[in-house]
């Protein structure tokens, strides 16, 4: 058995024998998370998938979005990461962008008013 077939094997061993499950799986913090499907974040299959989730379940994915959202936005390496940042923006959330930034633009234009 090679990696990848460990990977998934594993996965879906974790998630009661579900694919569905472990393709909005929320424990994004598992080392094999960004594996989970048998190949990487870079492989094409894995972002049909993803597509197909997020049509077919979309609470579910965006709740696996916001889990990933919430593990990545104190760990620069990670939000660094182009693949992550994809979920996460083709869910319209930038890491980059701080609710203090949007409170200093408001406290500016009313400053401005003044």
């Amino acid at each position: 058995m090679n990696k990848s077939d460990a990977v998934r094997k594993k996965c879906l061993e974790c998630a009661g024998g579900s694919p569905k499950e472990v393709t909005l799986c929320h424990i994004v913090d598992c080392p094999v998370w960004p594996y989970r499907f048998g190949y990487s974040m870079n492989d094409k299959r894995f972002w049909k998938r993803m597509t197909s989730a997020k049509r077919r379940y979309p609470e579910q994915y965006h709740e696996m979005v916001l889990s990933l959202y919430e593990y990545v936005k104190n760990r620069p390496n990670l939000a660094k990461n182009e693949h992550i940042r994809s979920i996460l923006l083709d869910e319209g959330i930038d890491i980059y962008k701080t609710p203090c930034s949007k409170n200093k633009k408001k406290e500016s234009s009313l400053y401005a008013k003044l």
